[in-house]
């Protein structure tokens, strides 16, 4: 990739000592964007260095602009987490939504705001936030198939042409026939 800088080459290489080197020397580089618009931070999230993404976002966080947590095309950290499947990142870019408290100065908007805590709920050029990505993932959710589900299936075998909710008279359920949320109704 063209404009990358040795920190965002330390990061893809899954080098943490030598990230932790550049970065002490010059915590400013975890701004710097490559051709793609991705930060050296961006560069270890999306191969699922989550160590090494951590690292970095803890020496170089002073110096960070709100953009190192975004590419070309607006997608987000977590967003690209969700879509290779990196879990463990993503769960501890949630768990910064709870943790941040230093505000940071958005372009152009002369708004500071928690970065982090907004991190959720950003939308990429398609309007898609990261949880449409992690909707569309149905590997990445516990099954639940409760016995009201299967004995609706058996009684009927027409319930598949039927409500979800049918079969099950109104009891609160949470089994994968009546928790279906389609994509169109999570809000943007």
């Amino acid at each position: 990739m063209q404009g990358n800088v040795p920190l965002h080459l330390a990061a893809s290489t899954g080098s943490l000592r030598k990230c932790i080197c550049i970065a002490k020397a010059d915590p400013s580089l975890g701004n710097e964007r490559n051709k793609e618009g991705e930060s050296p931070l961006f560069s270890a999230a999306i191969l699922g260095r989550t160590e090494i993404f951590l690292c970095l976002r803890s020496i170089c966080k002073n110096e960070l602009h709100s953009s190192y947590f975004r590419k070309n095309g607006g997608e987000t950290i977590l967003h690209c987490a969700i879509k290779r499947n990196c879990w463990d990142l993503a769960y501890q870019l949630l768990l910064l939504n709870h943790s941040k408290k230093k505000k940071l100065l958005l372009p152009n908007s002369g708004l500071a705001t928690s970065v982090d805590e907004k991190l959720a709920t950003f939308v990429d050029e398609k309007g898609n936030t990261p949880l449409h990505f992690l909707a569309d993932k149905p590997s990445a959710f516990k099954r639940n198939v409760c016995d009201k589900g299967k004995k609706a299936d058996e009684e009927n075998p027409e319930s598949s042409n039927v409500s979800p909710k049918s079969g099950h008279e109104g009891e609160e359920c949470n089994c994968i026939k009546c928790v279906l949320i389609p994509k169109e109704s999570v809000g943007n």
